[in-house]
């Protein structure tokens, strides 16, 4: 599968902004993917939301891996794909763009 976004990996990093605090995400060689900003009182959500947006590509990685293992297993085993494998397989749809 050849990826259509930014390569990873992607790091989050910010700055407070007075009663704002702004996070952007960025490639190692410093492209601006997505930034991010909230105030008061979401701090501990959002940036739980930065995290998961810069492990993405990580993710989609050891997802796609664990389709291929899991697809392998399931055809030397001639068995049906289980809910573990079509659960990967659609969220491995939904973030590629494919249709399901």
């Amino acid at each position: 599968m050849t990826a259509q976004h930014t390569p990873g990996p992607w790091l989050a990093d910010g700055e407070p902004g007075g009663m704002f605090m702004q996070i952007d995400i960025f490639t190692a060689d410093g492209t601006a993917i997505a930034d991010t900003c909230w105030g008061p009182g979401e701090d501990r959500e959002s940036r739980a939301n930065v995290r998961l947006i810069a492990a993405a590509p990580d993710l989609l990685d050891a997802a796609v891996k664990a389709e291929a293992l899991l697809t392998s297993l399931t055809a030397q085993a001639k068995s049906e794909p289980g809910g573990a494998l079509k659960d990967l397989r659609a969220a491995i749809a939904k973030a590629v763009g494919a249709p399901r």
